[in-house]
């Protein structure tokens, strides 16, 4: 495949036993797209912010961050938040990935903002926390870039023939033109 694919997407919440809930995210990086700065999920109890949910609008308060501890290197996984239970009764969420290139420009992948219940919330125990492959949707890529390459590809073994050819012909047309200017005779 000859494009960088960066997804990011939330897989859901899950209850947990000690108080608390977790919110799940997945992100998949191919490793043409480069390596990741770091990725995480934005979110936010207030409705009137859940378009607000990316990194300009990070300093406004009620949108949080959740940051994973990741290298550079972690182009798959699965990202678990655990929050405590409080008075709310939904979230929502926005999985992002973190790019920073060769000249320290940052750019920011996003996934969907999923809102999600926290009054139905289910009991389920990690174990039953399996992603399957119909768990991707392709709605859900955020970003697909094309790739340009920086270095040439192998070339066609006719255009290095021709290559060499065109090469020779260079090189007696300046022998030629040596001996035509210097006025070598016969």
């Amino acid at each position: 495949r000859a494009e960088a694919t960066a997804v990011a997407r939330m897989t859901g919440i899950k209850d947990n036993e000690n108080g608390t809930y977790s919110l799940l995210a997945e992100h998949s990086v191919s490793s043409s797209a480069g390596p990741i700065n770091n990725h995480g999920i934005l979110y936010t109890y207030d409705a009137s912010l859940k378009d607000s949910l990316d990194m300009d609008n990070i300093d406004t308060d009620g949108i949080s961050r959740a940051t994973a501890q990741s290298t550079s290197t972690t182009l798959t996984g699965l990202f678990n938040v655990k929050l405590g239970k409080d008075e709310h009764s939904a979230i929502y969420a926005r999985p992002y990935i973190c790019f920073v290139d060769n000249d320290g420009k940052i750019t920011y992948k996003y996934g969907e903002v999923k809102e999600y219940s926290l009054a139905d919330i289910g009991t389920q125990s990690a174990e039953s926390d399996v992603l399957s492959t119909s768990s991707y949707d392709l709605s859900d890529i955020s970003a697909e870039e094309p790739i340009t390459p920086t270095e040439p590809t192998e070339k066609n073994p006719l255009d290095m023939v021709a290559d060499l050819f065109a090469r020779l012909v260079e090189i007696i047309k300046t022998i030629l033109s040596f001996f035509g200017l210097t006025g070598v005779a016969r």
